[in-house]
């Protein structure tokens, strides 16, 4: 196939595949993540993605199919026997057949939905006729009927903003006019808006991406059944230089989360060398404290204090431990980016806020 695809708009470039009836696999980056189609006959047979909140459990979590403690189970019980984690969940009664060959279906084409809202896509070449025989590829989805949803939702994204142009607005639900046909996604995000939380933290707290909370609170504008609250001002973005700095200083006082977020914000601006050794560093200095992922986390007091610098994903994760899940096992419930759920736990345990402790008799804790 032509090089040239590669240069396509995406819309284009899927209708392209579909037209053509391409088999293959076609890999896509975008910030922070990446996905992979698999093509088959020019159909979509699967998608791979790196963004946890796609991943099936979160999947399943955030459309209110199953809980997050059956999903802790069954990852528990997918360690032990290497069968997938739909056919556990199934097997558990936790989710029916059809209800999973459903679920299964949407979340491939939310994958390749959530293409169409990315700021910066990077295309590589197609290729053809190279697919992985080491999972199932049993969706059948054309691509034509995706790629107006696609078009559709980035049209409504663009309405959304003109509305609601930022994340860190705090969201209310208000009392009354919620429609009673909500999908039960949507009703899980309407019961999260305690008018606190920002979009951000609302779509980490659901399992779901940023856009259906967006859509959910625009609705909810639209009918009077949401409030929107402004937060404070923005803090203008530091130059590159200064920011490669100050992930310097973090890093060299343990401060691995103004670390990591000074290589974000470096991503953001496209120095990506510069992020790249910064992660690097992050890296290097949890490998201690990856370590211990077999051990469990619990919290040091009732009610620990959480430092304010923490956030929703500090929030998140210490919500989740619970005294009986390993770290691994908290990190896999966990929709978050999995270098910034170890640098998470750091700030946590450096904050007093989290203790680790060996599983079993006889294991000692590796120190750093």
């Amino acid at each position: 196939m032509p090089q040239s695809l590669t240069d396509l708009p995406l819309e284009e470039l899927l209708t392209y595949l579909a037209h053509h009836r391409a088999t293959g696999t076609l890999v896509l980056e975008i910030p922070q993540s990446r996905k992979k189609l698999y093509l088959i006959d020019g159909l979509l047979a699967g998608v791979a993605s790196t963004n946890p909140r796609e991943l099936l459990g979160h999947f399943l979590v955030g459309w209110g199919l199953v809980s997050e403690e059956q999903v802790a189970e069954a990852m528990r019980l997918q360690e032990q026997l290497g069968t997938p984690l739909g056919r556990i969940l199934e097997r558990m009664g936790a989710i029916d057949s059809e209800s999973l060959q459903e679920a299964l279906a949407a979340q491939g084409e939310e994958a390749v939905l959530d293409l169409f809202l990315a700021p910066r896509l990077d295309i590589q070449p197609f290729a053809e006729n190279i697919v992985p025989i080491d999972r199932p590829l049993a969706l059948r989805r054309p691509l034509p009927p995706l790629v107006l949803e696609g078009l559709r939702r980035r049209d409504r994204y663009r309405e959304i903003r003109a509305l609601i142009p930022a994340d860190d607005v705090i969201l209310e639900r208000l009392e009354g006019s919620a429609p009673a046909s909500l999908h039960p996604r949507d009703r899980l995000i309407l019961a999260a808006m305690d008018g606190r939380s920002s979009v951000e933290e609302l779509a980490l707290t659901c399992h779901v991406v940023p856009f259906h909370v967006l859509e959910l609170a625009f609705r909810g504008l639209e009918g009077g059944f949401v409030a929107v609250h402004p937060a404070g001002a923005p803090t203008p973005e530091a130059s590159r230089a200064a920011l490669l700095q100050r992930a310097r200083n973090a890093l060299e006082h343990g401060d691995l989360l103004a670390a990591w977020r000074a290589a974000r914000t470096l991503q953001r601006q496209e120095a990506t060398a510069d992020a790249a050794a910064v992660l690097r560093d992050i890296e290097q200095q949890l490998t201690p404290l990856r370590l211990q992922s077999p051990f469990v986390a619990r919290a040091a007091s009732p009610t620990p204090e959480l430092p304010t610098a923490l956030g929703a994903e500090g929030a998140f994760v210490l919500s989740r431990v619970n005294g009986r899940w390993s770290l691994r096992e908290v990190q896999r419930i966990t929709p978050l980016d999995e270098l910034l759920f170890w640098v998470i736990v750091d700030a946590l345990v450096k904050a007093n806020a989290l203790e680790i402790q060996p599983p079993l008799r006889g294991v000692t804790l590796v120190s750093g």
